[in-house]
């Protein structure tokens, strides 16, 4: 759970984002000083992002991505704000940051926390896995949609919304290409 994301970046060097599973309300990272950082004098002084949001929810689960043809513009996503997926950008390598914003929104109270994988060609498309919560709490499907020009699409490229409108409504409908539907019938086979 405290496992740093890193990033190569286009200009050789490497970013280190991480933050404490859920007890953090910031996240830190640490730009290394060489393309071959080897030992901790390879890093610069550790730099916290601190959204100043006062919300019960600590962060967790750095995923950084930069795309090239955005101007390298970095991309961090995390466990953050309602317990649900949340975006960062870096518009200078990780130095400093934007305020979080809720990429899928789902559940209320912290009652709901889907579960996400990314992944990207590093040029300009971001890819999202989802599902609907914590598969341990409740039944939950799988969904795929992806970042690319300024705006999320479903698989099929159909589009979702424009970055700037942020956040995806998931109980509303507004939702990534369904790619499992939970069932019972599947639960109860051996």
């Amino acid at each position: 759970h405290y496992v740093a994301g890193l990033l190569p970046k286009t200009d050789g060097t490497l970013l280190a984002v991480y933050s404490r599973h859920a007890a953090d309300q910031f996240f830190l990272d640490r730009l290394s000083t060489s393309t071959n950082p080897v030992s901790s004098s390879n890093w610069a002084a550790e730099l916290t992002n601190n959204p100043g949001s006062n919300v019960s929810t600590g962060m967790a689960y750095a995923n950084p991505y930069q795309l090239a043809n955005e101007n390298g513009k970095v991309y961090n996503f995390a466990r953050y704000l309602n317990w649900n997926p949340n975006v960062f950008t870096s518009t200078n390598g990780g130095a400093s940051w934007s305020v979080p914003q809720i990429l899928i929104r789902t559940g209320v109270n912290n009652s709901i926390r889907p579960y996400v994988k990314y992944c990207s060609d590093y040029k300009s498309r971001i890819d999202v896995l989802y599902t609907d919560g914590h598969p341990d709490a409740m039944p939950t499907s799988l969904y795929h949609l992806y970042y690319q020009n300024g705006a999320f699409y479903k698989t099929d490229g159909t589009f979702i919304i424009s970055y700037a409108n942020l956040p995806i409504l998931h109980d509303s409908g507004q939702r990534g290409w369904m790619i499992y539907q939970y069932s019972t019938a599947a639960q109860s086979d051996p």
